[in-house]
């Protein structure tokens, strides 16, 4: 059986466990905590671990992480006046 779970992420940086082979769907804004939805098979016992990082506009972007993430989605805080980026850090 599948569903659809909410995950909160914790800013700047943090790393959900997730049943494995689950789909990342979306990343909004909801009730002022930044959320990730994702597509799981409920009968999944094995969970992975996804990390996530948090990176402002105009913030210095350590190189290491370049080749190390995957963009997700850019999204707007405090009524536009901050914009961050969401990267999920990719295993080599």
């Amino acid at each position: 059986m599948y569903s659809i779970y909410k995950y909160e992420l914790t800013p700047p940086r943090c790393i959900i466990s997730i049943p494995k082979g689950a789909k990342i769907l979306d990343f909004q804004i909801q009730h002022k905590s930044p959320c990730l939805w994702a597509l799981i098979d409920t009968e999944q016992k094995e969970n992975m671990d996804l990390e996530f990082v948090f990176i402002c506009t105009g913030e210095e972007i350590p190189a290491h992480y370049i080749d190390k993430t995957k963009y997700l989605k850019t999204f707007q805080l405090v009524d536009g006046s901050i914009i961050v980026h969401l990267f999920q850090i990719v295993s080599e």
